[in-house]
């Protein structure tokens, strides 16, 4: 059995969401998720965004993953909404990880915390997350 492990959780459009857009590098203007699962050995950084963003997001964002929501589409299916459907697999993904809390930011979307709540995963505010690295200047 796999322990139990943390992440850090990001989401809305990297379009507007500054925060966002600095971890992973990629301007979209739809809903999009990034998670980093942290274990022992390191950390996976995970995108999940619109399916007809995901060849141009393997090319330029600056993640390890890159998926869709029907990648993680939770056994009651997807909302047809694509806000919470990003949501819905966003938590799945995180089940499926054994994450059992995460880190958030100021800007995450409550349709994201709400599934998160409903997956019983724990969610803990930073309010330091990803402000201090937005702040430095870019080699």
């Amino acid at each position: 059995m796999s322990s139990e492990r943390t992440a850090i959780v990001m989401a809305g459009i990297p379009k507007t969401n500054l925060s966002l857009y600095h971890q992973i590098r990629f301007q979209v203007g739809d809903p999009t998720s990034f998670v980093q699962i942290d274990s022992s050995t390191g950390s996976d950084r995970h995108l999940i965004l619109r399916d007809i963003e995901m060849g141009r997001a393997k090319r330029h964002a600056k993640v390890d993953h890159v998926h869709c929501p029907a990648d993680f589409a939770p056994a009651t299916g997807l909302s047809g909404d694509r806000e919470t459907a990003t949501a819905q697999a966003t938590a799945e993904l995180l089940r499926q990880n054994h994450v059992s809390s995460v880190r958030v930011d100021r800007s995450l979307p409550f349709s994201f915390a709400h599934q998160l709540i409903l997956a019983d995963i724990q969610i803990s505010y930073d309010e330091e997350l990803g402000v201090i690295d937005r702040r430095m200047k870019d080699s």
